[in-house]
């Protein structure tokens, strides 16, 4: 049977300490979160299990913020635990080896106001990283003689980039590959969300982080739309994308439009638009593909075989 998603989410949001901005956040989880569904904070905001300290005023005030009751339902599916996953005695205390998922944020609630340098971020994650590998292998190796072993995966905040070859080095033990690391906030918030809203995904989001398998991939639009064709459907970009190669297996997440905004170029991603949502798509667009190979090849072999078709055609 499928594990329930059990979700730890170590370390902050600074935007998070504004109230308004927490009661939003609070009602994407109440409106994504279903039954038996976990959802963990792990941090240094201040609790002491009876209603006082800095996590349960942040919580109310949030609640009253996004006009929820003080006893919302939601609260049942929140749990908070004071300290940070570099201490393997409160990893212990609150069974951090039982969660399928561990999202390993850079910021603390105390970061509000300061210029904290990346490196100093990255290092907490880092740091993280190893503590929560370390303790997640050790139990693991217990509950694998007992038949018990259990799935997890990691999503991990980073802010630069050359500090990835270390994070996996680092992370390799633990997931026989390495973690995912990303350097998008909302990112992070989409996971949370959709393994909420929808706990199957916790299975696809397993797929995607793993080093091997399935591999999103960004592809200009032009090598599946022509240039005059004017407004396509979405719809009709997945029927192409699952379509294009022989496999069939392809598929389209989205698109990521660019244009110049004054004298620079910017870039907006969506993903997973309306099926009947239609726009022209420039030659510098790119579509979103989640397929276990890059399609390139594939598509440029079939499109010179189908040019030499059409020109032993005309010659005849």
């Amino acid at each position: 049977s499928p594990q329930i998603p059990r979700i730890l989410i170590c370390g902050w949001r600074v935007e998070w300490n504004d109230p308004a901005h927490f009661g939003y956040q609070l009602l994407e989880f109440k409106a994504f979160a279903s039954e038996g569904i976990l959802l963990t904070f792990l941090n240094w905001l201040t609790d002491d299990g009876k209603g006082k300290g800095d996590w349960p005023k942040l919580l109310q005030r949030a609640l009253k913020s996004a006009g929820l009751p003080p006893d919302d339902l939601i609260i049942q599916n929140i749990y908070h635990h004071v300290g940070s996953a570099n201490d393997q005695r409160i990893l212990e205390k609150i069974g951090a080896a039982e969660y399928t998922t561990y999202v390993l944020l850079s910021s603390s609630h105390t970061d509000t106001g300061k210029n904290v340098d990346v490196n100093v971020r990255d290092g907490r994650v880092l740091s993280a990283v190893v503590s929560l590998s370390e303790y997640v292998v050790r139990s693991n190796a217990k509950a694998a003689s007992s038949g018990a072993f259990r799935a997890y995966n990691f999503v991990s905040e980073m802010s630069i980039e050359q500090n990835r070859d270390l994070a996996m080095f680092l992370s390799s033990k633990a997931n026989d590959s390495f973690s995912d690391f990303v350097n998008a906030i909302d990112l992070v918030a989409m996971l949370v969300a959709q393994i909420c809203y929808r706990p199957i995904l916790d299975c696809v989001w397993t797929e995607l982080l793993r080093s091997e398998g399935s591999e999103v991939h960004c592809i200009g639009a032009d090598m599946y739309v022509g240039n005059d064709e004017g407004e396509v459907p979405f719809w009709k970009i997945l029927n192409r994308v699952r379509t294009m190669r022989k496999t069939k297996g392809d598929i389209c997440l989205g698109y990521v439009a660019t244009g110049l905004v004054g004298n620079r170029r910017k870039a907006k991603c969506c993903l997973a638009p309306a099926l009947d949502s239609v726009r022209v798509y420039s030659s510098s667009d790119k579509l979103v593909i989640l397929a276990v190979d890059s399609p390139v090849t594939d598509i440029l072999r079939q499109n010179a075989r189908r040019q030499r078709w059409k020109q032993s055609k005309n010659n005849n």
